[in-house]
């Protein structure tokens, strides 16, 4: 399991202060591998502390890309 690609970005359109991780697999089973896996698990228990609410994890389908 890799994480192929990982993208950070601010989301202006929802908040100055609205921030996320997009992060690419190469297939469903990596991804899934990813958001069960150990550092998941760590992050999602000291998200209190560093965050001013829980954070939410989407799955998105990208449908188109370009990547240099």
């Amino acid at each position: 399991m890799a994480t192929r690609r990982a993208i950070s970005h601010c989301c202006d359109v929802l908040s100055p202060t609205t921030f996320g991780i997009f992060d690419a697999f190469a297939t469903e089973e990596d991804r899934s591998a990813h958001l069960q896996g150990r550092i998941a698990a760590a992050l999602m228990e000291i998200a209190p502390k560093l965050l001013a609410e829980a954070p939410e994890i989407l799955l998105v389908e990208v449908i188109a890309a370009k990547l240099c």
